[in-house]
């Protein structure tokens, strides 16, 4: 009797272990913003796609995602104030133009100034 309860139970965590197992390969891993990975996407043009208005669906989420992940984030120098502020004008610019309304893409090319929100926020000479 002792036996076959081990083997079930052996049995049983074989399964639970294969199950798991199976459940790691078939989910993707959530992808992490940063500073760093957000200004890379928008650097390489993200911002000008959706000003223009050549932005896909796809392209838009991801902006979207990256100015609601930012004010979230801690500035490697500055004032968190600074920061919040300008994170924050960024957030309603990038909403606004992303959904398409009157003057968006005017208020995402004036919120997205990288100039303003490098001289107080980035460390210089960025780190590897």
């Amino acid at each position: 009797m002792i036996i076959k309860r081990a083997a079930t139970l052996s049995v049983l965590t074989g399964i639970i272990i294969a199950a798991t197992m199976g459940d790691a390969e078939e989910k993707p891993a959530k992808s992490k913003v940063t500073i760093k990975v957000a200004m890379k996407d928008i650097k390489g043009g993200l911002h000008t796609k959706i000003i223009k208005g050549k932005a896909t669906a796809e392209e838009k989420a991801k902006m979207l995602k990256y100015a609601k992940a930012l004010p979230n984030l801690k500035p490697p120098k500055g004032s968190k104030a600074s920061w919040q502020k300008l994170t924050a004008a960024l957030l309603k610019a990038t909403t606004t133009a992303v959904e398409g309304k009157e003057g968006g893409a005017e208020a995402l090319t004036k919120a997205i100034n990288c100039k303003a929100c490098h001289t107080p926020h980035k460390v210089y000479p960025p780190k590897k």
